[in-house]
């Protein structure tokens, strides 16, 4: 007998059964004859094919669709199963270290914050991370045969076709086998993006920008990474460094001199100057990143100052994003935007610099973590990875039906 997930990549290997299982996955619960007009393929194959799926456990029947008030047959809504199919998650920055076991629903099954006396080792908190997940999957006595995939989120330059990190200056990490050290412990498919990426994939499968096919994502942590997503497709480049905006010049409303965006617009610079703070360990320039936004409003008036002064520099790069780009929606994300008054001065200076319109209708604050990112970013890629959707089976399906 197959075991799972052979009969998985089986009966989802063509076109057709990857386009029927996201359209459930994505709108569910959604009628056959739905789905058949927005893929375009006839009832019949649909419901061919959800017969198959249902067989499988990967989807199920919930009643009477909802909207259907038409005379005669009604129509049987479908969505994905709770416990169909799982995906596992890692998320990784210097504000905090999760790993997390999530259904295709993209709901959260488990979840465990991890602790690092320090982060510096990229061996050692990869090694840790994928252990502790490997017992987190035991302890919620989920069949690994029903284990996707896991993702990894991660800040930096990701080369996501080998599944390395280049480089993550704000971890201190430099040419990291991640996909290698994760996969050997956990025998699961490893995809991996950056944060700002997964957080995109994340916002535009299940998030605001659902169904929106060009969106720019600043992610503000310590420093701000940007993602980019034109006609549908996330923007990587040749080196997979698009949207490292580190050293981008920007001018300061003070002195009007030009400086690297981070050492204006990012955490690092709301805690002092960027070389003094470079000198301290990651973690701990979290913790003082996050207490100073906690304390916003009772510290001194220079840590309150800092915040908006950086919250107005990040909208000098909205300016130029949407004056290049002019995307449908511009994400805000990421730890800075704790802050009410980082998020306050970016409303305020994007008014003054775009108008008040594209405030109310194209700029969104969207609080996503990154384990959150991490699971939604390995469901999008199991749907889409070509050792788990082949598209030339369509015999071998026929055969399995």
């Amino acid at each position: 007998m197959l075991d799972f997930q052979s009969q998985f990549k089986r009966k989802t290997s063509s076109r057709n059964v990857r386009h029927v299982f996201s359209e459930i996955l994505l709108n569910g619960p959604v009628p056959r004859n739905s789905i058949a007009k927005r893929i375009g393929i006839t009832q019949a194959s649909v419901s061919r094919i959800t017969r198959r799926l249902l067989d499988l456990g990967l989807i199920e029947e919930v009643g009477i669709y909802p909207d259907d008030i038409r005379p005669g047959r009604k129509r049987v809504a479908i969505r994905v199963s709770a416990d169909g199919c799982y995906v596992a998650g890692i998320g990784i920055n210097a504000f905090q270290q999760y790993v997390v076991i999530a259904n295709f629903r993209n709901e959260i099954v488990a979840e465990k914050k991890l602790q690092y006396s320090s982060i510096d080792s990229a061996t050692h908190v990869l090694t840790t991370a994928a252990n502790e997940l490997n017992e987190l999957i035991d302890q919620s006595n989920i069949s690994r045969d029903r284990l996707a995939g896991c993702g990894v989120a991660i800040p930096g330059a990701i080369d996501p076709g080998s599944n390395k990190l280049k480089n993550a200056p704000t971890l201190g990490w430099t040419n990291v086998a991640v996909g290698d050290l994760v996969e050997d412990i956990l025998n699961t498919p490893v995809f991996m993006e950056n944060i700002p990426n997964a957080k995109s994939l994340a916002a535009r499968y299940f998030g605001p920008a659902r169904n929106l096919d060009d969106i720019v994502l600043f992610n503000c942590s310590l420093a701000v990474g940007v993602s980019l997503t034109v006609n549908a497709k996330l923007l990587k480049g040749a080196k997979s460094n698009v949207g490292l905006i580190d050293s981008m010049l920007i001018p300061d409303e003070q002195t009007g001199r030009l400086h690297p965006f981070d050492s204006l617009a990012g955490g690092v610079a709301v805690l002092g100057e960027p070389s003094q703070v470079a000198r301290i360990p990651a973690c701990e320039v979290a913790n003082q990143l996050i207490e100073t936004i906690a304390n916003e409003h009772d510290s001194p008036s220079n840590s309150g100052q800092s915040l908006k002064q950086a919250g107005r520099a990040l909208a000098y790069a909205v300016m130029i994003a949407n004056s290049l780009l002019h995307p449908q929606a511009v994400l805000i994300s990421g730890p800075m935007i704790e802050s009410s008054l980082y998020r306050n001065a970016i409303v305020d200076r994007v008014s003054e610099l775009v108008g008040t319109k594209f405030v109310k209708n194209n700029l969104m604050f969207y609080p996503l973590s990154s384990r959150e990112a991490a699971q939604s970013m390995a469901i999008h890629h199991c749907l889409a990875s070509e050792g788990f959707l082949r598209e030339s089976a369509q015999s071998v399906i026929d055969k399995a039906a």
